[in-house]
């Protein structure tokens, strides 16, 4: 991916914290933690998810990226529905919905597929 060229370590350590961070949760989910415990990783989750976009948002821009309009929807997009994720979470205590990780783990590139 070109745009990842201009600071390939700033953006491979932020999709590293990412990966890290839904692995933290998941193992949230499966041992029981305290529901202020997972919205605190949810909540890193979303900022770190903020960093990784602005710095390939960044590299694209210096690159005169044609399509930067349209990966700025996308990322906004994203994080919106990451925030109503979140709010799901907090107000069910803890508790992750249905299609939560499915949602983290394909990030915004790759369009869920609909069931018929």
């Amino acid at each position: 991916m070109a745009a990842l060229s201009v600071i390939p370590s700033r953006t491979a350590k932020l999709s590293s914290d990412i990966d890290a961070l839904i692995v933290h949760l998941r193992l949230a989910q499966d041992y029981g933690s305290d529901s202020p415990r997972i919205l605190m990783l949810i909540n890193d989750l979303v900022c770190t998810y903020e960093d990784l976009f602005e710095a390939f948002e960044g590299d694209l821009s210096e690159q005169g990226g044609r399509q930067l309009g349209m990966i700025r929807t996308l990322h906004e997009q994203f994080l919106v529905d990451l925030v109503e994720f979140a709010e799901m979470i907090r107000f069910d205590n803890g508790e992750f919905p249905n299609g939560f990780f499915s949602f983290v783990e394909l990030g915004p590139y790759v369009q869920p597929s609909l069931a018929a």
